[in-house]
């Protein structure tokens, strides 16, 4: 929101208690006197107590202050904000548009019950949905009202307040299984353990049958690697189906998989889900899901854990089970404000309602046409009906000014709203707050390659001008995986940038190790490209080998790659016509509408085609000493044996073969696709997404 914008100009001044400092600050409130040496307001009736006691609240903030002092919260906030922020009903859900200062509002709020209602910071809840907007609350609490306030108002995202409310109730919420030393799970721990879980279950029967001789060292490996690639999809995609399943529940602990379904498909509970219901329905899912369900809950118990589902029921189960407790947590939270109501499920919107109990105050900030998660559960009916249903004096109020875009682009997004449905175009009009700017442009492309390129000539157009500079464009796209294009086109063209929320494309390590494996074949005396890729897939061919080897080399007056390969290939390289010949095109990479076709086998390299080559390969690389000599164990000079003739072998090939193809022979010929989906490549990411970027290089 630009504070510059909008100024609070409302003809009634706003009402601000100001109590002068007195002359004797000791004393609760100056000009009270004492009875047997005790004060006298102490003595008072208890609700006149506590009117007494904001005024000495009020009082004292002044004395700290200096006299006159008054709050600052409102300063920069338009009409509509101020009446947001000062609502005095007990239950308030604030409508916003994008770009309306909903944060600020909520702020404001926290400032607002401090400060004019004498509100104590620690009976304050505020509630987002991601830690970064949480941290970034405190902060701006902090500069608001200072750090001694900023640290006693309880702010956090749903998750970390159950865990802070967990920690010293679980044990009370029977059929858990935890102690409150649990970890937390995040969703790429989650993954995990149900693949891991796959794994083993696809191991046991394999290695019965192998235990006894009923199939070979050779098919037991190859069936291993096969249930290892499988589990990797299979496991994403059922942890997924779990969250959905255990979101769609106010609480899941006690309940098999098959009992969770059932529950959830015959409507027991008023927060279900319709399009998670058509989900969990499907045929496919009947079988699997239950026992996928109850294998994951069990190693979750067994080791202590919670994922993100479990800790939202976990807290939910406890306060419907433990009715004192709630009551408990009810009068120490007394204001509950969320931020993004829209993308509340089941449990979360179970924990604000139970929080807030018949004598607490909620205040909600959202848009129900932002809502964003129903992939995972969420459901912008709790804004809108279930609210309404729960809370019948609820007080709907709407903030409409944008102030972050011009009239142009807020005109080109109710259009867009309207073609998708026409009443949320007209829901909650926007009202723009900034100045008039350059009509939208749309730009139409048949492919990603001319769109990014597009986009990459309006910055050149843009920064020639000389009126704006790289750092003043942005490019906003939905998936990291988009942004390759983009990098691609702008750092052929030379134009600057920096990649947020994510490595660069071409910083990633899968990518960087196949360009390695291009500029060795390019060049197989290239040192850098050499020892990145040597021991990549693993070849036994460690940090202390690769140490040796190339003291070695250096020893013979060389570089490792001379040594390895000599002058090969560029006094030994057959006829290109007798090349083509001997080595006929297995690689097709086929494009049909944007999706790349797997050939049928890259198996060209272990053809009895090509034994005459290999033959050829072996009689003109160099002589290799022995592994004592080399430095290294028999293992490791089998290893660089190996490596060197793959290498020269692929590098016969790049004289007939295009770009692409010779890429894709280096994949099939080190097994790239199963080496990363099976988690070896490395521990860290989702190795599909991995895998996905390695194939956007063809």
């Amino acid at each position: 929101m630009q504070g510059d914008t909008r100024i609070h100009n409302s003809s009634k001044p706003l009402r601000i208690l100001n109590l002068a400092p007195q002359a004797a600050p000791a004393a609760p409130l100056s000009g009270f006197s004492t009875v047997a040496g005790r004060p006298y307001w102490r003595a008072l009736a208890p609700r006149v107590q506590r009117a007494v006691s904001l005024l000495a609240w009020q009082q004292s903030r002044c004395q700290r202050t200096g006299a006159g002092a008054a709050s600052t919260w409102h300063h920069g906030l338009s009409e509509e904000q101020v009446a947001a922020v000062t609502a005095s009903q007990q239950h308030v859900r604030v409508d916003a548009v994008p770009g309306s200062g909903k944060t600020r509002v909520l702020i404001s709020r926290i400032a607002h019950l401090i400060e004019e209602r004498g509100v104590p910071a620690r009976q304050i809840l505020a509630i987002t949905f991601t830690r970064k907007a949480a941290g970034e609350l405190q902060t701006r609490i902090a500069a608001s009202l200072g750090p001694k306030a900023a640290a006693e108002v309880v702010a956090g995202t749903f998750h970390s307040v159950a865990a802070r409310l967990l920690r010293n109730h679980v044990s009370l919420i029977p059929s858990c299984g935890r102690n409150r030393r649990f970890q937390i799970l995040d969703q790429a721990d989650s993954v995990g353990t149900m693949t891991t879980l796959l794994k083993e279950q696809a191991r046991s029967p394999l290695e019965r049958r192998f235990a006894a001789d009923l199939i070979t060292e050779t098919d037991f490996k190859a069936f291993i690697k096969t249930a290892n690639r499988e589990a990797v999809g299979l496991g994403k995609g059922l942890q997924y189906c779990i969250s959905k399943l255990k979101g769609g529940l106010t609480s899941h602990f006690g309940l098999t998989g098959l009992q969770a379904i059932e529950r959830l498909q015959q409507g027991g509970l008023p927060r279900d889900n319709p399009r998670l219901l058509a989900f969990i329905g499907e045929d496919s899912l009947r079988h699997t899901l239950p026992l996928a369900f109850d294998a994951y809950n069990e190693r979750l118990c067994s080791l202590n854990q919670f994922d993100y589902d479990d800790l939202m029921a976990g807290i939910v189960s406890l306060l419907e089970q433990r009715p004192e407790l709630c009551r408990r947590y009810q009068r120490a939270y007394t204001h509950v404000l969320v931020d993004e109501f829209q993308d509340t499920n089941a449990a979360q919107y179970n924990l604000v309602h139970q929080l807030i109990g018949s004598e607490g105050n909620l205040f909600v900030v959202g848009d129900p046409d932002q809502a964003i998660y129903g992939w995972r559960g969420a459901n912008a009916a709790y804004m809108d009906s279930f609210l309404q249903n729960d809370f019948p004096d609820l007080v709907t109020l709407q903030l409409r000014d944008n102030y972050r875009s011009t009239p142009e682009i807020l005109s080109a997004a109710s259009w867009a709203l309207a073609g998708q449905d026409p009443a949320l175009a007209g829901r909650i009009p926007f009202q723009p707050q900034c100045p008039s700017g350059p009509a939208v442009e749309v730009l139409a492309a048949d492919t990603g390659r001319e769109e990014a390129q597009q986009v990459v000539d309006c910055i050149q157009s843009l920064t020639k001008s000389g009126q704006f500079q790289p750092r003043d464009c942005a490019i906003l796209f939905r998936r990291h995986i988009q942004g390759r294009l983009f990098e691609q086109a702008m750092v052929q063209a030379n134009v600057p940038y920096i990649l947020l929320g994510g490595e660069p494309f071409w910083g990633r390590k899968e990518v960087k190790d196949m360009m390695a494996y291009l500029h060795l074949l390019a060049n197989l005396h290239e040192a850098a490209a050499l020892k990145r890729i040597i021991n990549m897939p693993k070849r036994a061919l460690g940090d202390k080998a690769l140490e040796n080897l190339t003291a070695w080399a250096k020893s013979q007056g060389h570089t490792l790659g001379s040594c390895l390969f000599g002058e090969f290939p560029a006094s030994h390289i057959p006829p290109r016509d007798t090349l083509a010949a001997s080595l006929p095109r297995r690689v097709q990479v086929m494009q049909r509408n944007g999706v790349v076709e797997e050939p049928d086998g890259l198996s060209g390299l272990r053809q009895p085609a090509l034994s005459d080559l290999a033959s050829l390969v072996e009689e003109h690389l160099p002589v290799l000493p022995s592994a004592k000599e080399m430095g290294v164990s028999p293992a490791a000079r089998r290893a660089v044996c190996a490596f060197r003739a793959q290498m020269a072998l692929i590098r016969l090939q790049v004289e007939v073969c295009e770009p692409d193809e010779v890429m894709q022979l280096v994949m099939e010929a080190i097994e790239l696709e199963d080496y990363i989906i099976s988690g070896a490549f490395s521990k860290q990411g989702d190795p599909l997404e991995r895998w996905d970027r390695v194939k956007l290089l063809l």
